[in-house]
C-alpha cells in the first residue's frame, strides 16, 4: 500500500493524490489518503468533487500528524518507509519508492505521474453535472474561442506568502496577447480570481471579457471545471490553474505560465510548468 499525506488547497491535494496514486500503480497496490494535515492547515477535503475512489488510511498505519517530526522510518506493517521532500524540486527517486512509503511533500510536477496520465484524468473527471448557473457558462464558454484568465491574489498578498507574490498586470497583458496572435482577436477572456473587484478595476485585454465571479469557496471545483473547458488558458503561480489547464486535454492548447513560479529564486521551480507550455 501507498499512502500520501494531504494538506493545503485543492490544486495541492490534486498533485498529491496524483504522485500517490502513480506510485501506487507502479506496484499494483492500493493508494489510501491521510487527510489529517488538512486539518493542521485549515483547508477543506476536496477529492471527493472527482470520480476518483479514494480510501482513507487506517490511523493504525499512520505516524503522528506533526510532519516537522516524521523520522524517516516509521514501524508499521503497512508503513515501512516515510519520503518527505524536503525541497521545492523534482525528485527523480520518488519514481522508484517501494511498496509500503508514505509521501509527504507537494509533489509539483507531471513527472510524478506521466506514465499514467491516462488514468489520472479518468480520475479527475467531475463526479457531479455542474449546477445550472455554471452550466449556462459552459456552454458559452465551449460555443467559441475561449481564454481562461486566473489572476491568484487573495493569501498571496499576506506577508507569509511574500516569496511566492503575485503576477503582475504585465504579465498578464503579454500573455493575452500572445494567445490572441495566435488564435485572434476574437476569442473571449474569461477571468477568474479570489479578488474580482479589483480584477474589475485593474484588467483590461483587447477583447470581449467576463468576470466569473458567482462561485465561492466552497464551489471552487465549478471554477476549476469551468477553466478547464476554455480552449486556451493564462494561468497564475497557483496549483489550481495549472490543474485547469492541464486537465483540457485538447492538443491544441496554448497555455501561459509565469517564467518564475516565486518570487525568490530559492527554490527549483523549473519542473513545475510542461516544457510544452508557453513561459513569460
Amino acid at each position: 500500500m501507498i499512502i500520501t499525506h494531504l494538506f493545503c488547497g485543492l490544486g495541492n491535494q490534486m498533485f498529491q493524490y496524483a504522485a500517490g496514486r502513480a506510485l501506487s500503480l507502479r506496484h499494483g497496490v492500493p493508494l489510501a489518503i491521510d487527510r489529517r494535515g488538512l486539518d493542521l492547515c485549515g483547508r477543506s477535503y476536496g477529492l471527493h468533487r472527482f470520480a476518483l475512489q479514494a480510501m482513507d488510511a487506517d490511523p493504525k498505519h499512520l505516524p503522528e500528524p506533526e510532519i516537522h517530526r516524521l523520522p524517516k522510518q516509521f514501524k508499521s506493517e503497512v508503513c515501512r518507509n516515510i519520503f518527505k521532500e524536503e525541497a521545492f524540486r523534482f525528485y527523480p527517486e520518488v519514481l522508484d519508492l517501494p511498496d509500503g512509503t508514505y509521501l509527504v511533500g507537494f509533489w509539483q510536477s507531471e513527472r510524478y505521474f506521466q506514465d499514467a496520465e491516462d488514468i489520472i484524468r479518468r480520475d479527475f473527471l467531475f463526479r457531479d453535472p455542474p449546477s445550472p448557473i455554471n452550466a449556462e457558462y459552459l456552454k458559452r464558454i465551449q460555443k467559441g474561442i475561449s481564454i481562461s484568465v486566473h489572476i491568484r491574489r487573495g493569501d498571496y498578498l499576506q506577508p507569509e506568502y511574500a516569496q511566492i507574490g503575485t503576477c503582475s498586470l504585465d504579465y498578464y497583458r503579454r500573455a493575452a496577447k500572445l494567445i490572441q496572435e495566435q488564435v485572434g482577436s476574437d476569442a473571449k477572456f474569461y477571468l477568474f480570481s479570489d479578488d474580482s473587484d479589483w480584477v474589475r478595476d485593474n484588467v483590461r485585454f483587447h477583447g470581449e471579457m467576463h468576470i466569473v465571479r458567482h462561485n465561492d469557496v466552497t464551489t471552487d471545483f465549478e471554477d476549476l471545471r469551468l477553466m478547464s473547458a476554455c480552449s486556451h488558458h493564462i494561468i497564475a503561480n497557483s496549483t489550481f490553474s495549472w490543474w485547469a489547464a492541464w486537465l483540457n486535454p485538447s492538443v491544441n492548447k496554448i497555455v501561459v505560465a509565469p517564467a518564475r513560479w516565486f518570487r525568490t529564486d530559492e527554490a527549483d521551480y523549473r519542473a513545475v510548468v510542461p516544457d510544452r507550455w508557453w513561459r513569460i
